[in-house]
């Protein structure tokens, strides 16, 4: 009995499970029939749903029945390009849809002081501005602008008010013209760059007009990109800044290895050290002066500098050296220069180093007046570090000056500089905050109250990339 009935409960179990075991896969629902207004399908009933790939291709219409039959149209519809939709967060690749590549999209920062470009074909127009306007809460009662000091006395100061275009068509030709309006000397309007490149070639270019002698490290960081407000005492007071002429420069192997060789009207120094040189652009020739010969030659290895003093980018190790000789055939004197120079940047922090010779002779037969009777000999040399302490953002900087104005005598003209500041970007870079403290002292004779604290604000729009670099 408990056999018999063991049996029978085993053969009641397979009974019940045989239907199920047996029976097909259901069978997904039917589409939703179509709205009363939608046109019949032709061909006769609907196509039997076959499975799940069966219902995806009833759901979906063929080109074919769209276009009642139309081949022709099927086959362009088939051709033409997906639209993708993409959301504000998704990342596009140039040919405008998203970027389907596993590498992550570059999230580096765009500088704005150099993003604003209009191009028109294959030409590239950018604006040239730069305003800077000083505040000087404490300046020391011997400060005078004829010894270099930054202000006289407390108060405002409108330092540079430049306006301009730099244009480029392809990589053949460049065009730049920058006027100042707060100019230094008077306050008159002067023309700061106008100029002309030639530029098919990188290890060729040649350049025509007002442009930048090339001399001096410091001279090539164009004004509003160094990390203190002013370029050294050392620097404004012995190496000259634009004339006009004609330069030929190029670059080999990246970089390695830069040149530039120049001719100019002849350069014209004022009477005192400090006054530095004349900005003379001679619109009606070279009348007074003879002519001036420059040549530098600098290397960066590593990878290219940019065009700042400080590492704003915090990025690799960055080397770049120089050396560069001048001779001026002034009509009141004859004025030889030379100098060396070294600029470090790595993950933030800024190294320059720059030493300036200048010997001056008199003209035996001058032609112009304020030519001292005697020779002069004078030595500058700085060093300036620094760090961003948060990237494109804040960095703080100091600066070491030595002066020599002339080696065969010792007096109050001989100064050692100290200066110390912070400079912060705020609106992308556009505006720059500065604060800095400048000790000066005199080496020899009577220590002069001469020492400055300043605030200053910027704004700068300017490609600012060396001329003819792509």
């Amino acid at each position: 009995m408990k056999l018999a009935a063991k049996w029978l409960s085993m053969s009641l179990t397979l009974a019940l499970a045989s239907p199920v075991l047996a029976q097909d896969p259901p069978t997904p629902e039917p589409p939703a029939p179509p709205p009363e207004d939608a046109p019949p399908v032709e061909g006769g009933d609907a196509p039997k749903a076959d499975g799940p790939k069966a219902d995806t291709a009833a759901a979906a219409p063929t080109a074919t029945q769209a276009n009642d039959g139309d081949a022709s149209q099927a086959d362009a519809a088939a051709a033409a390009p997906t639209q993708v939709e993409v959301s504000a967060d998704t990342e596009l690749a140039s040919n405008g849809q998203p970027d389907a590549s596993d590498e992550d999209v570059s999230d580096e920062p765009v500088d704005v002081r150099e993003a604003l470009q209009l191009h028109v074909g294959d030409m590239r127009i950018a604006p040239v501005m730069l305003v800077s306007a000083y505040g000087t809460p404490y300046a020391g009662t011997d400060s005078l602008f004829q010894s270099g000091d930054i202000a006289e006395q407390g108060g405002f100061r409108l330092r540079h008010a430049r306006f301009g275009l730099d244009t480029a068509y392809k990589d053949q030709a460049q065009l730049r013209v920058s006027t100042e309006l707060a100019h230094h000397e008077g306050g008159e309007a002067r023309i700061h760059d106008a100029y002309l490149g030639y530029t098919p070639f990188e290890w060729a270019q040649l350049f025509a007009g007002a442009q930048r002698v090339p001399i001096s490290r410091f001279q090539h960081i164009r004004s509003g990109r160094g990390a203190l407000m002013e370029r050294p005492l050392a620097t404004r007071s012995m190496a000259p800044g634009q004339q006009v002429g004609l330069t030929g420069s190029g670059s080999l192997w990246e970089g390695a290895l830069s040149w530039s060789l120049g001719v100019f009207n002849g350069l014209r120094r004022g009477n005192l050290f400090y006054e530095g040189w004349d900005a003379n652009y001679a619109p009606f020739g070279n009348r007074f002066d003879g002519l001036a010969y420059a040549v530098r030659i600098g290397s960066e290895p590593l990878e290219r500098l940019p065009n700042t003093a400080a590492d704003e980018g915090k990025g690799d190790l960055r080397l770049g050296v120089g050396a560069n000789y001048m001779y001026s055939d002034g009509g009141a004197r004859d004025v030889h220069l030379g100098g060396g120079d070294v600029h470090l940047m790595w993950a933030g922090l800024h190294v320059i180093g720059e030493a300036i010779w200048m010997r001056s002779l008199p003209e035996s037969e001058p032609t112009q007046a304020g030519a001292a009777p005697f020779e002069v000999t004078s030595v500058g040399m700085v060093g300036e570090a620094g760090y961003m302490i948060l990237e494109r953002m804040l960095g703080v900087t100091g600066r070491f000056e030595w002066i020599d104005a002339n080696t065969q005598s010792d007096d109050e003209t001989d100064n050692w500089l100290v200066t110390g500041g912070a400079h912060l970007h705020v609106v992308d870079q556009l505006l720059k905050v500065q604060a800095e403290y400048t000790h000066r002292e005199e080496r020899f004779g009577l220590s002069l109250d001469n020492d400055s604290v300043t605030i200053s604000l910027q704004g700068q729009l300017d490609p600012a990339r060396p001329r003819g670099e792509k």
